[in-house]
């Protein structure tokens, strides 16, 4: 996929991004570190000398499909830049399968696409924000910027129960299953596990998909792009996310940025 051609350098911004935000966090907690101040003086220079570095990356050479964004791509982060080329390579493929199926599986995929634009979102807040640190009112504002997800995972559920002995029940419980990798937002270590965990779960009906239905059939081609969707969401957060995500360290205030945004 084309979003393959951005890791690269990709790689390299977020791991400074990395760096730089647990610098952050040591600097901002000495005390109980049993630093210096003189070495605590030492932590945060590096921080300030590598966070004008990941905040202002060189832009990565774009391979978009066409699709129209919701802003002109020289004013996203790199972060938003990679998710946008990742969904337009994995999720559309998905959800224009799903609307040739049609009924209750079309439903569900546009709740599945639902989750990854609330995804969206989250990184572009927080691409502008800095991490809460033991702020009760930013951590509130976090969890409510997460609670669209949660209302995703939800609804998929409820559609694959409300549909329990029908045709479709295989299928729905495929993305049912797989919906839980939208959590991968609130995993702070190794978010690409939480992918693949939920891949592995959605292969048990996914597999039975396979089975009741020919190769090539329409149903095996959704499958089969289903699980290519979260095959590369796995990868993509090994490469991009293999801390969880990035908060800006010379950012704003959580709850001011939600405001803005939602302005």
């Amino acid at each position: 996929m084309a979003v393959n051609n951005l890791y690269n350098i990709a790689t390299l911004i977020k791991r400074l991004e990395a760096v730089a935000s647990r610098l952050e966090d040591v600097a901002s907690s000495t005390a109980s570190l049993g630093l210096h101040p003189g070495e605590a003086d030492i932590v945060r220079d590096i921080a300030t000398v590598l966070a004008p570095i990941s905040t202002n990356p060189p832009e990565p050479q774009r391979q978009f499909s066409g699709a129209a964004l919701a802003r002109p791509p020289e004013d996203l982060p790199v972060d938003v830049t990679l998710f946008d080329t990742f969904v337009q390579t994995g999720i559309d493929p998905f959800l224009e399968l799903s609307q040739k199926i049609g009924g209750v599986v079309a439903e569900q995929a546009t709740l599945l696409k639902k989750g990854f634009d609330a995804q969206r979102r989250i990184l572009l807040i927080i691409s502008q924000a800095k991490k809460p640190h033991g702020d009760k009112a930013a951590e509130k504002a976090y969890g409510n910027l997460l609670q669209p997800i949660e209302d995703v995972i939800s609804s998929i559920r409820r559609i694959q129960q409300e549909n329990r002995g029908t045709s479709a029940f295989n299928m729905l419980s495929t993305v049912a299953d797989g919906s839980f990798a939208l959590t991968w937002t609130a995993v702070e270590s190794r978010p690409w596990k939480q992918a693949e965990e939920s891949l592995t779960m959605a292969h048990f009906f996914g597999n039975k998909v396979l089975k009741e239905h020919p190769r090539g059939s329409l149903e095996a081609q959704w499958v089969e792009t289903f699980y290519a969707l979260f095959t590369e969401l796995a990868s993509f957060l090994r490469e991009a996310y293999p801390y969880g995500i990035t908060w800006n360290s010379q950012g704003d205030a959580l709850g001011s940025v939600v405001t803005r945004d939602a302005a």
